[in-house]
């Protein structure tokens, strides 16, 4: 955009004498719009002049001239709003975590006060005193460490996928989700498909796939994305019968919170916390389900034949814990 600006008059030397010079300076201004995106770039002079340019743009181009609204394009509301989980970067390609290190809050008042929170993690900190950032509160800075996800070691954790929370609520670090279909499957993006591996994640629902769930490793919101454990070592709550304690756990029909203690299932219970209440706190190994099955033969079977079981039972004494 090429414009005048403002005229000029300087003193110029002609041979022995003096003179003067005036002009109009000519200036160029840039803007650039991203219609991927529908953001206006603006390069200019004075806040005056962008303004001028957003609200022109917009009038000629798209008949508005507030299409651009000229607010501020980053906010640090979410952090109050959501707290931790809107750090979860799961779904950023490259990206390990994210971890807000520093944050300033703005009381105001005659003295313009501000409380800075300093740390190598705020929300941990805030967690540990029993404290939350206050709601009402305005944050005006905020300071962020971040890892880079190493694509070698990403291809070699198979145990680790990303999945989104669409149970319709926000759940916990250790809550539990039924796997469906692929966030991106191959039809939407190949590459992406092949480079990550990625699930819708719903309640635990009737009839229970068996082994096919994940254990979050990150809070989530709804409808954010995580990650989660599919196979391998973790933590998790169980739901048990104290008199009665097994080797293995499985899902619960509605239960997000935590698995069912059972003669069998996928997970192996690797340790259990025993405190005698009815959920305890486990370690877990999921995808480690026993292979054997036990059952009464209540009829002759020639060799190499078949049956179709009549009953099943759960609780049986072969999978209880001694104690």
């Amino acid at each position: 955009m090429r414009h005048g600006e403002p005229y000029k008059r300087e003193e110029s030397l002609d041979g022995p004498c003096t003179a003067s010079v005036c002009y109009r300076p000519l200036r160029y201004d840039v803007l650039v719009y991203e219609p991927a995106v529908g953001e206006l770039r603006i390069n200019a002079r004075s806040v005056r002049e962008r303004d001028l340019y957003r609200t022109h743009f917009g009038h000629h181009v798209f008949g508005d001239p507030h299409f651009f609204p000229g607010d501020a394009k980053y906010s640090l509301d979410p952090l109050l709003r959501r707290g931790e989980p809107s750090l979860v970067c799961t779904d950023v390609a490259g990206l390990e975590w994210v971890r807000l290190r520093e944050v300033h809050v703005f009381w105001g008042g005659a003295e313009h006060a501000v409380e800075i929170h300093r740390t190598d993690n705020v929300f941990r900190a805030l967690d540990e005193r029993g404290v939350r950032l206050p709601e009402t509160a305005r944050l005006v800075r905020g300071q962020f460490h971040e890892a880079d996800r190493d694509p070698a070691a990403q291809a070699r954790q198979t145990g680790i996928v990303a999945v989104r929370n669409t149970t319709g609520f926000a759940l916990p670090r250790f809550a539990v989700l039924t796997l469906s279909e692929p966030i991106i499957g191959p039809q939407d993006n190949l590459d992406e498909f092949q480079t990550r591996v990625t699930f819708e994640g719903n309640t635990p629902y009737d009839p229970i796939a068996a082994g096919r769930f994940a254990v979050l490793l990150d809070p989530l919101g709804v409808n954010a994305i995580g990650r989660g454990v599919v196979a391998g070592v973790t933590p998790v709550k169980v739901i048990v019968d104290p008199d009665h304690l097994y080797d293995f756990a499985e899902m619960e029909q509605g239960n997000t919170l935590s698995l069912r203690n059972a003669p069998a299932g996928s997970a192996r219970v690797l340790w259990l916390e025993e405190s005698g209440s009815t959920e305890q706190w486990t370690v877990v190994r999921l995808g480690d389900a026993e292979d054997v099955l036990r059952f009464q033969l209540l009829e002759s079977l020639s060799r190499c034949g078949s049956f179709w079981p009549s009953r099943s039972y759960s609780g049986t004494a072969s999978g209880a814990r001694s104690r």
